[in-house]
């Protein structure tokens, strides 16, 4: 009996703290304010909670952007393929939608990456751009296909959290690729 009244009680903090974040999030993201935040196109408030758990400062739900010059800058921007083959991230065990995350929602814009803010702590989110990878840091394509889609550096070590692991066809990865040598 003692473990049932546990349990429930467990069961019951649980679901009081994921309704606690629906509607921080629905309010936060709905109510009046010149914070850029609050003004993504996309005001679905379990979206806006997601978006909350993974850091809150999704640049690509804030763009306006709807054209794209290639697919890999498309990918880029929003983890979709103009070929609607999926693209999926997984992040540790858990996996997520490409509707709520993609690289310039950590790289940014330009790539130099910035610094995230998430429940669990800060996160310094490293530089991306041609430079950087391929003539600083002499990385091969194959070296960040393996960061990309396997988490691992070029040494095989694993890459820090929250870096997720994306699942995409080889010409979305190389159309990525292609995009990613113009930042």
């Amino acid at each position: 009996m003692k473990n049932g009244k546990l349990l429930f009680i467990s069961l019951s903090l649980i679901i009081i703290g994921f309704a606690g974040l629906y509607i921080t999030s629905y309010f936060y993201y709905s109510w009046p304010s010149t914070n850029t935040i609050s003004t993504w196109s996309n005001n679905n408030p379990m979206q806006n909670m997601m978006n909350n758990m993974m850091g809150g400062r999704s640049t690509a739900r804030k763009s306006s952007k709807t054209k794209f010059s290639s697919n890999g800058e498309r990918i880029y921007y929003t983890a979709t393929s103009k070929s609607n083959k999926p693209i999926k991230a997984q992040i540790g065990m858990m996996g997520v939608s490409s509707s709520y995350l993609a690289c310039v929602d950590c790289h940014g814009a330009d790539g130099k990456g910035q610094t995230m803010n998430m429940m669990m702590g800060s996160y310094k989110v490293p530089n991306i751009t041609y430079e950087e990878l391929f003539e600083e840091e002499k990385h091969t394509e194959r070296d960040v296909k393996k960061a990309i889609t396997e988490g691992v550096n070029h040494d095989g070590k694993e890459l820090n959290f929250p870096m997720p692991i994306w699942k995409m066809s080889e010409k979305d990865f190389n159309d990525l690729i292609a995009y990613l040598k113009t930042l």
